[in-house]
């Protein structure tokens, strides 16, 4: 959530570091997810970069990495603009 959180507030949004689930308005489904839409998992939020991509930040050894959108269960998906 806070790198989340960080790369929108580089585009001057403010998002809360907790309930990223409740910001924007919900997306139907990840056919329907355009890049920079958040992608909430259980306990865990990424940003879309499209074609069934994310960026999220993985574990302090890992840093800021891409993954699968689908590696898990998406539980919600946000769009914020």
């Amino acid at each position: 959530s806070g790198f989340v959180m960080s790369v929108y507030a580089h585009f001057g949004v403010k998002l809360p570091r907790t309930g990223q689930r409740n910001s924007g308005y919900a997306v139907g489904s990840l056919a329907d997810a355009r890049p920079g839409d958040i992608l909430c998992y259980s306990g865990h939020v990424a940003l879309y970069m499209g074609n069934n991509q994310i960026v999220h930040a993985a574990t302090p050894e890992q840093g800021i990495v891409i993954g699968n959108a689908s590696y898990t269960t998406i539980i919600g998906i946000r769009r914020i603009f």
